[in-house]
């Protein structure tokens, strides 16, 4: 996902982002350790990805509420 799809988001739904994120990084981690992993570079797209998010959420909370 590009970084204008998370910033176009709003609160909640990036928040559903992150945990589905989060949840989806355990599933393939889990899949690449039993050998299961048909794409293995989903796993750095989906590092980015989070990293995106957690990005634009941490951006959110340091603005001022007023600007």
């Amino acid at each position: 996902m590009k970084m204008k799809l998370f910033k176009d988001m709003t609160d909640a739904e990036l928040d559903s982002k992150i945990a589905e994120l989060r949840k989806e990084k355990f599933n393939t981690r889990a899949q690449a350790k039993s050998g299961q992993n048909e794409n293995p570079a989903k796993m750095k797209g989906l590092r980015r990805d989070l990293a995106r998010a957690l990005t634009e959420k941490k951006i959110r909370s340091a603005a001022p509420a007023n600007a």
